[in-house]
């Protein structure tokens, strides 16, 4: 007896809500990679940080949410918590408008805060 590729592969895979990935597969190939700039994200570990892209910055929040729910919390590194203010600047933008790094943590919050009350 043989078998076909479609006789075992199933039609739909179920998507657990413990995977980030294929959100980010599905906005990564939406994304415009001629014209690249860098998003700025601000973690409350490391500081303002570029990411690659908004939907890398998506897959990140999933997989710390998911750190943060897990139930086998064992030695588990602390991340911090990411925030995104809803801006497509890098953080060149905020680092150029501030004179220091904690105006510049501001200037982020400020910004979003006004976007996002729009």
């Amino acid at each position: 007896m043989t078998y076909d590729f479609n006789d075992v592969e199933d039609p739909q895979p179920v998507v657990k809500e413990s995977d980030c990935f294929p959100n980010k597969v599905i906005c990564d190939k939406n994304l415009n990679r001629q014209d690249y700039e860098p998003v700025c994200a601000y973690n409350t570990k490391y500081g303002l940080i570029n990411y690659f892209s908004l939907c890398e910055i998506n897959v990140q929040i999933c997989l710390l949410e998911l750190q943060k729910n897990d139930v086998n919390k064992r030695r588990q590194y602390n991340y911090g918590e990411l925030y995104y203010n809803g801006m497509s600047h890098s953080c060149d933008y905020y680092y150029s408008h501030t004179t220091t790094g904690k105006e510049a943590i501001e200037l982020y919050y400020k910004i979003g805060m006004q976007y996002n009350s729009d």
